[in-house]
């Protein structure tokens, strides 16, 4: 029995000493155990600078009664200026300084962490500092209180990643803020009267614009698209003393667009092409009897004449061996003019809004055969100043020396499947021809 007390006792007195052991390794601060320091940095606005960019695309279209699809959709290109941003208000701004920019007035800044959390948010006009956990976040910049439409007053917004270090302090610089809504600005032809209106709808706000109105009206674009539809509705009376009625729909606007739209009170047919003596729609054997005279009219002018050579015959080895690609405008030829001219194309001002074109290929057509045998499109896109479109393609087919030709088309057998019924044009590789914005031929503005 003594000898089980003294083996407990022992053992009691193993564990109480440990027990102090440990306590001993552990460093005491009052009640308190020491935690790991945090991981924090500091960022800095003090020395921001804002700048507004004067980066915007501008865009024109018509809208009138009776508008062909092509047309209703159309938006051109007048400009896409890449500016260098305009800072401060009189343009200018001092390195180290803040850019006083009173459009800016009301606007908030927010910089939020990884899981979308805003961590620091101040006014526009404060320059603080913040201590923050170091990490990577998104600096945004947008109206406290966005308009959905405004009259003459663009909104901006700005964001841009910053990193901030361990023990380190970010200083913010720069900070560009770009055009954060779509503009709408409205001329109405001379013809309407004085209460004639135009509603333009954008992501269901309405503005209204009568002969009067000089002002330009900004919307807020979907921002779960990033693009917009604008619906304009025109009425009013003419000064002949008509009325008109009409609906023209314009999607794919983007933030940062000023769309410039013209109304007229008329319609106008779209460009009409012809091949003089021919149907247009069908093949015809290149001789040297071939005549290809091609005629063209567009009522309101012509904006934009691309011509692209789709052919088993003219490859692009051969076409560039006489001074041609592909593709070309007739517009704007660049180098291709001399070459396009010598060949009968019209070229430069003497197609820019002309309301009819005619050109003669007749002397290309002979000099096909002599390259092999196969079809040969040149296929034309007319664009006139309303936006509308019209493509049509002269397609031949050549037969080498040696060979017996097609039979040539038959008026009075239309049903035939080559060369008098309806031809197919031949799939190009890749048109070349611009893509319009959103629905026309990109050009110049009317």
């Amino acid at each position: 029995m003594k000898k089980s007390f003294t083996i407990l006792r022992r053992t009691l007195l193993i564990l109480l000493l440990a027990t102090g052991a440990c306590d001993r390794e552990k460093p005491e601060y009052g009640e308190e155990t020491l935690s790991p320091a945090p991981v924090v940095g500091v960022v800095s606005f003090e020395t921001m600078q804002v700048a507004l960019s004067s980066a915007t695309e501008n865009y024109s279209a018509v809208v009138r009664p009776a508008a062909t699809a092509a047309a209703t959709a159309a938006m051109t290109a007048e400009t896409a200026a890449a500016t260098t941003a305009d800072i401060a208000a009189d343009g200018t701004a001092a390195s180290g300084t803040r850019a006083e920019i009173g459009a800016l007035e009301g606007y908030r800044f927010n910089l939020i962490d990884k899981q979308g959390a805003a961590v620091a948010e101040f006014p526009y006009g404060a320059y603080p500092r913040f201590e923050v956990p170091a990490g990577v976040y998104t600096l945004t910049v947008q109206p406290a209180d966005p308009q959905a439409l405004a009259w003459e007053t663009q909104s901006y917004r700005a964001e841009q990643e910053v990193y901030v270090r361990k023990d380190d302090t970010t200083a913010i610089g720069e900070v560009l803020c770009t055009p954060a809504t779509v503009g709408v600005a409205m001329t109405f032809d001379p013809a309407f009267g004085e209460t004639a209106a135009a509603t333009v709808v954008c992501n269901g706000e309405k503005a209204l614009f009568t002969p009067a109105e000089s002002r330009t009206a900004y919307f807020l674009p979907s921002e779960e698209e990033n693009t917009s539809a604008i619906t304009i509705t025109v009425s009013g009376p003419l000064d002949n003393g008509g009325t008109v009625t009409f609906t023209q729909r314009f999607e794919g606007i983007r933030a940062g667009q000023l769309c410039r739209f013209t109304v007229k009170g008329s319609s106008t047919a779209p460009p009409v092409i012809e091949w003089e003596g021919h149907d247009i729609t069908q093949r015809y054997e290149a001789t040297a009897e071939l005549q290809a005279k091609i005629n063209i009219t567009a009522a309101a002018g012509i904006r934009d004449f691309k011509v692209e050579i789709v052919s088993e015959v003219l490859t692009p080895e051969i076409l560039q061996g006489i001074g041609l690609t592909t593709t070309f405008d007739l517009i704007n030829p660049g180098q291709y003019g001399e070459a396009l001219e010598g060949l009968g194309f019209p070229t430069g001002d003497a197609v820019l809004n002309r309301t009819s074109v005619s050109f003669d290929i007749s002397p290309f057509m002979p000099l096909i055969p002599l390259l092999g045998s196969g079809d040969s499109d040149f296929r034309l896109t007319v664009t006139d100043n309303d936006g509308a479109a019209t493509v049509a393609a002269v397609m031949v087919h050549s037969t080498a020396e040696g060979e017996t030709p097609e039979p040539e088309p038959d008026p009075d057998r239309p049903e035939q499947e080559f060369p008098g019924g309806e031809a197919n044009p031949l799939d190009p590789p890749s048109s070349g021809i611009e893509e319009p914005f959103p629905g026309g031929s990109a050009g110049e503005l009317p």
